[in-house]
């Protein structure tokens, strides 16, 4: 029977791919674990740049028999000694920290873009209950209403991303609070097509990137 050629993990090589590569599955794909594409996909938050490192302490805290048996089938093929040990863990704190910086520096504008467009969202979505509001309005009364008060929506919402809802002869003005990190509106405008009600909002003011698709 042919026997198959028996690729030697590194314990230390494993451990400084995860601390070093954590966040890009480097030292799954090294083990030969295709699921490493996981750490790839979320690549772009801090969970998986945290995850390589408290894998890498592990990986070092490993006995080498143990970790011998777990992927190197069994063979004891090497023992990367204390000294290799020491070493890596002398080294740690400055390869780690670095590393830590940059991918912060990365995922944390990421993070802050995501939750704008959240409370963008948030907006979208009281603009759509106001929108509810109007067509039941129109329906029974076939007029656009003047204002709040004629749909009973309060126009000072207690919500942290949206500071005003006006409604104004059928037009809808969504802004924003200073914590959402949003400037200018969203503005839906209402006309009548029979007793149908359409929308439009192409004359909102957010930026491009923060506008629900139908605003764009």
């Amino acid at each position: 029977m042919e026997q198959v050629e028996l690729k030697y993990k590194s314990r230390v090589a494993s451990a400084l791919l995860a601390i070093i590569g954590g966040s890009l599955g480097l030292h799954r794909f090294f083990l030969g674990q295709w699921w490493g594409v996981f750490y790839l996909l979320f690549s772009w938050t801090l969970i998986p740049a945290i995850v390589g490192l408290i894998e890498g302490i592990v990986f070092l805290a490993t006995d080498q028999q143990q970790w011998n048996n777990k992927y190197n089938q069994g063979r004891q093929l090497g023992n990367e000694g204390g000294t290799v040990l020491i070493l890596v863990m002398v080294l740690l704190p400055f390869v780690s920290v670095p590393v830590i910086g940059i991918l912060a520096a990365i995922s944390i504008p990421a993070y802050q873009d995501y939750t704008i467009k959240a409370n963008a969202g948030m907006g979208h979505a009281q603009a759509q209950l106001v929108q509810a509001k109007i067509a039941a309005y129109v329906a029974q009364e076939q007029v656009l209403p003047a204002d709040n008060e004629a749909i009973d929506v309060v126009r000072y919402p207690d919500n942290k991303a949206v500071a005003l809802l006006d409604v104004h002869n059928g037009r809808i003005r969504v802004e924003f609070t200073p914590e959402s990190k949003l400037t200018g509106a969203l503005i839906y405008q209402a006309s009548l097509n029979g007793d149908q009600v359409e929308w439009d909002c192409k004359g909102s003011t957010l930026a491009e990137k923060y506008l629900p698709a139908a605003c764009r």
